[in-house]
């Protein structure tokens, strides 16, 4: 009867998978490349199950376990013959004291019989006394009794008929060794991480589909009107890119000097490029992990739109603005001049007194 296998993913429902079969019974199938959710129906449905999603470059693998036949035990009875013993009864033979009287005239003595031992097969015989009379005395004789004793002959054992012993077969339960099956566990196959140059980023969303924040290191989206992905690298609307690149380099510092700078973007992915710049109308915001760049102008549109799967070359070259250093102009402090504690005393400036001097007059001399 057939069964059917549903195979879900919550991180990649709705994406397009390889799916490889390994079933228990050896050998591999390839299911082909499916959409997820996807039920595959078969008799032969247990092993291991990969899937590979190419757009994320990521392998998924479960296992259903492999049914493993139950050993029931099986209990061999071994026959021990118990043989049985009939007990041999050997008779005992009891020496009884017979009393002979001495006959007096008048005294006639009553004899009794010796009883004898009778054994009995099977049993412990016990041997029965008979009581012997006691003579009765007459009053005028007093016999005296004189106690001989008697041989009790020596009863000749009853041969006893041996009882052959029947062998009775008990049945003994001879345990078995059952051998518990071990269940092995299957290594599971991890994906060994490419190792990325620097800058390299992917493509994390389907194309078409409803844009959200990257979360993941390496990933990229490009968005236009409501918010829906595209992959058309010329949109110039709405650039998503993580702080981390796919090879786990740390741009946290570089892209925090975005959002007051020029910028150039260049992405290249194998023969297509793009190069946008900041302009007057660009949009630039710091979020948690990564950057958002709106309304970018396009210096060099792509020739073609980009792919899923394919790495993206994302270089981000910032202008970093020089920032001006005031220059400082001393100006020139008036020094006060204080005098402390004296009264200053008045200097009298002596006066220069003009002195005459005497002018010599010429005399006139008559000739």
């Amino acid at each position: 009867m057939a069964t059917t296998v549903q195979i879900l993913t919550t991180n990649y429902s709705g994406q397009t998978a390889t799916i490889t079969f390994s079933p228990c019974s050896g050998g591999t199938i390839n299911l082909g490349s499916h959409i997820v959710p996807y039920n595959y129906v078969s008799d032969n449905y247990t092993g291991d199950y990969s899937l590979y999603f190419a757009d994320y470059n990521q392998t998924c693998t479960f296992s259903i376990p492999c049914v493993t036949p139950t050993i029931t035990p099986t209990t061999t009875p071994t026959n021990t013959e118990t043989p049985t013993l009939e007990p041999t009864t050997t008779p005992t033979n009891t020496e009884t004291p017979t009393e002979t009287p001495t006959e007096t005239p008048t005294e006639t003595p009553t004899n009794t019989a010796t009883p004898s031992t009778t054994a009995t097969l099977g049993v412990t015989p016990t041997a029965t006394e008979t009581q012997t009379p006691t003579l009765t005395e007459t009053p005028t004789n007093t016999p005296t009794n004189t106690e001989t004793p008697t041989e009790t002959p020596t009863s000749e054992p009853t041969p006893t008929p041996t009882t052959t012993p029947t062998n009775t077969e008990t049945p003994t339960e001879t345990p078995t060794n059952t051998t518990t099956p071990t269940n092995t566990e299957t290594p599971t196959e991890t994906p060994t991480n490419t190792a990325y140059p620097p800058d390299t980023y992917f493509f994390y969303l389907p194309d078409g589909s409803g844009l959200f924040p990257p979360s993941n290191p390496g990933d990229i989206a490009f968005g236009f009107g409501e918010g829906s992905v595209t992959y058309d690298p010329n949109v110039r609307q709405v650039y998503l890119i993580n702080n981390i690149d796919k090879s786990g380099f740390d741009h946290t510092s570089e892209y925090s000097n975005l959002e007051f700078n020029p910028f150039t973007l260049t992405m290249t992915q194998g023969l297509n490029t793009v190069i946008l710049t900041r302009d007057g109308g660009s949009q630039v915001y710091i979020n948690a992990g990564f950057v958002e760049l709106n309304y970018l102008f396009d210096t060099q549109p792509s020739l073609s739109v980009f792919v899923s799967g394919s790495p993206i070359n994302v270089v981000l070259n910032i202008d970093i603005q020089p920032t001006p250093t005031p220059t400082t102009t001393e100006t020139p402090t008036p020094t006060p001049t204080v005098t402390i504690g004296l009264t200053p005393t008045a200097t009298e400036t002596p006066t220069p007194t003009p002195t005459e001097t005497p002018t010599e007059t010429p005399t006139q001399t008559p000739t």
